[in-house]
């Protein structure tokens, strides 16, 4: 939050014609870029991680045989404990 209202104050004073002093821009600027490559770093490797889950996945029930993925079956499981916990509690 701090950095983004530096970044505006100095895009400001740049739409003004304020001169702002080169090292600030600079530093400004690196940090900028530093955040946009960890974000996009953070972001990569959670997509990855999510492919491989889900190769690993279709892998898996395609050696075993089954007609769903593994994942979905124990998820469908849960969801209808649930559910029928949930129905015995409310009758």
């Amino acid at each position: 939050m701090f950095f983004s209202s530096r970044l505006r104050t100095i895009i400001a004073a740049l739409h003004c014609n304020i001169l702002v002093r080169k090292d600030d821009l600079v530093r400004n600027l690196d940090y900028a870029a530093n955040v946009l490559e960890a974000a996009h770093q953070d972001e990569t490797r959670y997509v990855l991680s999510r492919i491989i889950i889900h190769l690993v996945d279709s892998l898996t029930y395609q050696l075993f045989g089954l007609s769903e993925s593994p994942y979905i079956i124990s998820q469908a499981k849960a969801a209808a404990h649930s559910s029928s916990t949930y129905s015995s509690v409310s009758a």
